[in-house]
């Protein structure tokens, strides 16, 4: 038993010396040296290392307001720079769970570096822009809850904390100085409240759900205001130009809302609503490493500014199928509300009109995107036409399979049906090919394509048809007018419209 007890003993201190060697923390000089390298210049004795762990560092000011997230030695040579993330607004006198989140993203992201030995990463390109949202340093505690109910009865009662999501719509309310007249805790309270936030005294909690159409119809919010899901680097780009033409971004990470306003190389400005706590510059983890496929934010909302062209109205006597976009200008695709056509329409005229109303099949939203919230289609016709498809949508995103059933023959007698059917999620090339060979791949009013390792299907007008999905994922659509000469209407037409009526096919 004492053998034993001297041999743990020694495998712990063995583990432990391991553990020192790897970590290989800094000093406080060193970080006095790397702190000076952002422009923050303290005295060492001010240096309060908050958190420390094998990969990163967390120092903040016992008086000088400043924080910094270090990555460690045996990690720093992986990295362009140690400093992960720094501001200068606030110290940090504890670690929430929204930010203990944040750090574990850099040490996830650190550790698989370091494994696959991978030192290239994002760069991003774009320039400088000082933090949009200067000197807005929002909470969620007093004085900004002030009109928020107490939920505890009690002598020691607390009233429920505003939540993150009217906090960050409310401080990009404040940017524009919309509306002018502006007092915060009654803005946070009817934000909250058309939320319908689940309101408590320690977490409130909202949908961002209802952002959009609250910005839209409460605060005259541009229509092209919209949320998206983080799906590749490339929506990185997003943020950047978005922030460089002078737009803050909501983002959406460790659920919680904030906002990125600023720029700084491979570092963004975020303000996380916490009265200026945290606040600062925070690299990409894409900047890190490109294999970790680590996010700090996993949702952004972009195009947040008021609209300063709501009910442009514009009507078009189409000269012929396919000469619609040639009859608007570049700024009326984007900032018509209000659109009557009278004409022939073609699947080139109907891909534009799906963009105008908010439709970005490419996903590419770094292009133009249209405010066209009322379309008047009474007096159009659509043409059929098989040349210029107005909707191409991934086969398996939209679940979409096929099946036929083919009569077979025994002895020369038929000896029953065989039932072919393909799902798009997981279909083999055999396959394709014998889908193909029983010219499987069109229909009444599609034709599947192969691109690269993807399927796609292809939809195309016909004529007196309301096609399937023509005018789904149009989000700015509230009101649509279909051509008098429709006679039917096909699946999904409407799908994740703002209609608040569906048209019908006329008796």
């Amino acid at each position: 038993m004492f053998i034993r007890h001297i041999a743990i003993c020694i495998l712990l201190l063995l583990s432990n010396s391991l553990y020192m060697q790897a970590q290989q923390t800094y000093g406080k000089g060193e970080v006095k040296s790397l702190l000076l390298g952002k422009g923050i210049d303290v005295v060492e004795e001010d240096i309060n290392i908050l958190y420390d762990t094998p990969e990163i560092v967390v120092a903040t000011g016992y008086r000088t307001k400043f924080f910094a997230v270090l990555a460690n030695k045996s990690y720093a040579a992986n990295v362009e720079s140690p400093v992960l993330a720094y501001g200068t607004d606030e110290n940090i006198t504890s670690i929430n769970s929204t930010f203990y989140s944040l750090l574990e993203c850099y040490r996830r992201c650190l550790t698989k570096s370091y494994a696959a030995n991978d030192t290239k990463g994002y760069t991003n390109h774009a320039e400088t822009v000082k933090p949009l949202m200067n000197g807005i340093k929002w909470g969620q505690g007093a004085p900004y809850n002030s009109l928020f109910p107490i939920m505890d009865k009690g002598a020691d009662g607390n009233r429920a904390v505003t939540g993150c999501g009217p906090v960050a719509v409310g401080q990009i309310l404040k940017y524009y100085h919309h509306p002018a007249a502006l007092d915060s805790a009654k803005l946070l309270y009817n934000l909250a409240s058309d939320m319908h936030a689940d309101l408590g005294n320690v977490n409130t909690s909202s949908s961002s759900n209802t952002f959009r159409p609250i910005l839209m119809e409460s605060y005259n919010f541009s229509p092209r205001c919209v949320m998206l899901k983080i799906s590749c680097i490339e929506d990185l780009d997003l943020v950047y130009s978005e922030v460089n033409a002078g737009r803050p971004v909501i983002l959406s990470g460790f659920g919680h809302f904030f906002i990125c306003d600023g720029v700084d190389g491979n570092y963004l400005h975020f303000n996380f609503g916490w009265e200026g706590v945290c606040d600062g510059y925070y690299t990409s983890p894409y900047s890190l490493s490109l294999k970790a496929r680590e996010v700090l934010f996993d949702h952004i909302m972009i195009g947040l500014e008021p609209d300063m062209h709501n009910g442009m109205y514009k009507y078009v006597k189409v000269k012929s199928a396919g000469s619609l976009a040639q009859m608007l200008t570049e700024q009326e695709k984007c900032e018509v509300h209000s659109l009557k056509i009278k004409g022939k329409l073609n699947g080139e005229d109907l891909r534009l009109l799906r963009r105008m109303a908010g439709a970005v099949d490419d996903h590419d939203y770094k292009s133009w995107r249209g405010s066209l919230q009322y379309l008047d289609l009474s007096q159009a016709r659509i043409m059929d036409d098989w040349e210029n498809p107005y909707y191409s949508v991934d086969a398996a995103k939209i679940r979409f399979s096929i099946w036929k059933e083919v009569s077979y023959m025994k002895n020369g007698l038929p000896a029953g049906v065989k039932r072919y059917e393909y799902r798009f999620d997981n279909i083999t090339e055999v396959q394709w090919e014998e889908l193909k060979g029983m010219e499987m791949d069109r229909g009444e009013d599609y034709v599947l394509v192969k691109r690269g390792d993807s399927y796609f299907v292809n939809y195309f007008p016909l004529k007196r048809t309301i096609g399937a999905f023509m005018f789904a994922d149009c989000i700015n659509l509230k009101w649509l007018k279909i051509p008098e000469d429709t006679q039917s209407i096909g699946s999904y037409a409407f799908q994740n419209t703002s209609l608040e009526t569906y048209p019908q096919v006329a008796n």
